[in-house]
């Protein structure tokens, strides 16, 4: 009598397997085949991209998949630029005849062990938050959601446009000018004029161009569609370039896609001004952008010690008590945090703390970068620790993942 052979150890997928993978998602997440995986991420699903994704097989057949994605983020600031590397974790699956295995968990505690050796400053996935709560994943990052209506956005009522056209992502122009466009933000994910391209061929998502020379800078970018995991509900899910533009843009859009309203979809910026359109927008609120997980302090909090610098400025800060963040379940991985002379510096360690946030990680991650805490969590933190206080004022700090980059 032969023994029935267990599901293999979670292990990297090869560029043949792209088929047989792809197809294995689509029975999972497409069962009446409405889109296609490949179609709608083909910046994740590509043959050559497949190590990716760790499958399990059971007679030489895959029966789960875990993917962890590196996306890059540029964070800008007064200092040179950084550049801090996330995993995004996505195709979490397994077919029904193997669940209540263990194979999810067995290929998500693989990937993050994946992730740490790849010295990724933390994970981010979306997905159910009491089943992810078990391996660290709180909803966290920040994103600005109103919805527009058309008759808060008349033609006619912005700015004049001169030039109003859609993005063609055949035409290296197009892509270079959306580069330039997307590249003044505080934090920004890696986009080149070729990544452009490939995202843009992303189902449900169009990206259009705008101008107007009575403005400086004088141009702008909108990525619209409809969603196809939502009913196809429209949405603008993006826009960049000069905000006094924003406006004119959402109205144009509007119009030409005879729409009587959307859901937009912000980036918090430092230094970006939205008030002409967020005055605008109807249920407007800040919302997390995805569920993230710290796989270490130290890389994540270095690359935003100039955006520290900037906002202790804005508040007329030159020193601020050194603050040790201690995460409980690791407290192997502590910093310190310093401002001095308005410069911030950052240490291993607590040795030189004057106060120290001791704090289980989900609830630590979602203070360092959001969305704002409540109200009661952070009276508390603060009547634990006073000096924390002044550095509650330059929290959460931003981590926006726009829709075109979501796994």
């Amino acid at each position: 009598m032969s023994i029935p052979q267990s599901p293999t150890p979670p292990e990297p997928a090869r560029p043949e397997d792209h088929q047989e993978l792809v197809t294995f998602l689509e029975r999972i997440f497409r069962p009446e085949r409405m889109g296609s995986m490949a179609a709608e991420y083909p910046h994740l699903y590509a043959p050559e991209l497949m190590p990716w994704n760790l499958v399990s097989r059971h007679c030489g057949r895959i029966v789960s998949v875990v993917g962890a994605f590196p996306i890059a983020f540029y964070i800008q600031s007064a200092r040179p630029s950084m550049v801090l590397t996330v995993g995004g974790v996505g195709g979490v699956s397994t077919c029904p005849a193997h669940r209540g295995r263990g194979l999810m968990q067995a290929g998500l505690h693989t990937a993050i062990a994946r992730m740490r050796d790849h010295e990724y400053a933390f994970s981010m996935l979306w997905g159910d938050r009491q089943r992810y709560a078990h391996f660290g994943y709180e909803d966290a990052g920040t994103e600005l959601r109103g919805r527009a209506q058309r008759r808060q956005f008349p033609i006619g009522s912005g700015v004049p446009l001169d030039d109003w056209r859609p993005a063609d992502p055949d035409s290296p122009e197009d892509m270079i000018r959306l580069a330039d466009l997307d590249a003044g933000r505080s934090v920004c994910p890696y986009r080149t004029p070729e990544r452009w391209s490939i995202l843009l061929r992303r189902l449900g998502f169009s990206a259009y161009l705008a101008s107007a020379e009575a403005t400086s800078p004088h141009q702008a970018f909108l990525i619209g569609g409809r969603d196809p995991r939502n009913r196809f509900r429209p949405r603008i899910a993006e826009l960049g370039g000069n905000p006094v533009l924003w406006p004119s843009m959402v109205s144009a859009w509007l119009f030409e896609n005879s729409l009587e309203e959307a859901d937009v979809f912000l980036q918090p910026d430092d230094r970006i001004n939205a008030t002409p359109l967020t005055d605008r927008l109807q249920q407007l609120g800040l919302y997390p952008t995805a569920m993230l997980k710290l796989l270490n302090l130290h890389r994540p909090l270095e690359p935003y010690l100039g955006i520290l610098e900037e906002r202790a400025q804005a508040h007329s800060f030159q020193d601020l008590p050194p603050v040790g963040i201690v995460p409980l379940e690791s407290p192997e991985d502590a910093v310190t945090i310093q401002l001095s002379n308005g410069a911030a510096g950052l240490t291993r360690g607590v040795a030189e703390a004057s106060v120290c946030v001791q704090l289980p990680e989900r609830q630590l991650v979602r203070w360092l970068f959001g969305p704002i805490p409540p109200l009661g969590f952070t009276g508390q933190l603060c009547r634990e620790n006073p000096g924390a206080a002044p550095w509650q004022l330059l929290l959460p700090l931003p981590f926006p993942v726009p829709q075109l980059n979501r796994v």
